[in-house]
């Protein structure tokens, strides 16, 4: 069977007046190492996804399904870039 896990940066602060800050890309790549050196997974590949919305506030965060595009958004310069892991178990 098929499987994937999700790495992607935490949320540090909450903004009120600006937008939320989150860590770097870099941060949920050494998390997806440190797993997969730890769950020694019969991998299958790796993908950036980068997302309008992250926030499980907002969304269900990276396993939300739908995904809507509407043209206000693309006025908005906040996507979100995330890890995806495929692996075999």
């Amino acid at each position: 069977m098929i499987h994937y896990r999700d790495f992607a940066p935490h949320l540090i602060k909450r903004g009120i007046l600006h937008s939320d800050a989150y860590e770097n890309f870099d941060a949920a790549v050494t998390a997806a190492n440190a797993w997969m050196a730890e769950a020694k997974v019969d991998l299958m590949t790796v993908e950036t996804v980068v997302l309008p919305n992250i926030s499980p506030d907002q969304s269900e965060g990276t396993i939300d399904g739908r995904v809507e595009t509407e043209e206000a958004m693309t006025s908005i310069n906040e996507w979100y870039q995330f890890l995806r892991v495929w692996y075999r178990e």
